[in-house]
């Protein structure tokens, strides 16, 4: 018994044949093509996400500045930045994504005026600011309050955000 273990006689074969192996890789490389444009849209929606969230802390940063300070903070947003002026009321430029875009709703000019009280002063209605990203099809809204000073994210759907008061 031992020495046919020893010589090999009788020991099952062990390991992989190739075409086990090439009908695995096939597998695991249709799995992962079917799988990569998911993960592409999920990758931007997070993006999209993030740079809303920085948008926002940015807004409620130049806020509390505006209040600190007692001074009024113009806000200039554009497609892919967000600046304050005058000196002081936001440490750095706030830049985005290259393909996350902002658009902005219902604002008569470029952007908008942070008072010393913190409230926002736009020009009435309902002020948004939508962002969407290249690779997918999901839009997101910064709902401003003007009288309150209140900032709002939800999602956009259409005509409508879904920012709860």
């Amino acid at each position: 018994m031992m020495r046919n273990f020893l010589l090999g006689v009788g020991a099952p074969d062990r390991g992989w044949t190739l075409m086990e192996v090439v009908i695995v890789a096939l597998m695991v490389g249709i799995l992962s093509a079917m799988g990569f444009p998911s993960f592409l849209q999920m990758m931007a929606k997070q993006a999209l996400k993030e740079d809303l969230h920085e948008v926002k802390g940015a807004l409620q940063a130049i806020q509390r500045v505006a209040i600190k300070k007692g001074m009024a903070c113009q806000v200039t947003i554009t497609s892919h930045t967000v600046q304050a002026s005058p000196a002081g009321c936001l440490s750095s430029a706030v830049d985005l994504d290259d393909s996350t875009h902002l658009e902005l709703v219902n604002f008569p000019g470029p952007g908008l005026q942070v008072s010393y009280r913190g409230t926002f002063h736009i020009g009435g209605g309902d002020n948004l600011i939508l962002f969407h990203h290249s690779q997918t099809s999901q839009k997101y809204c910064l709902a401003l309050s003007e009288p309150l000073g209140l900032l709002r994210p939800g999602v956009w759907s259409g005509s409508i955000c879904s920012a709860r008061w």
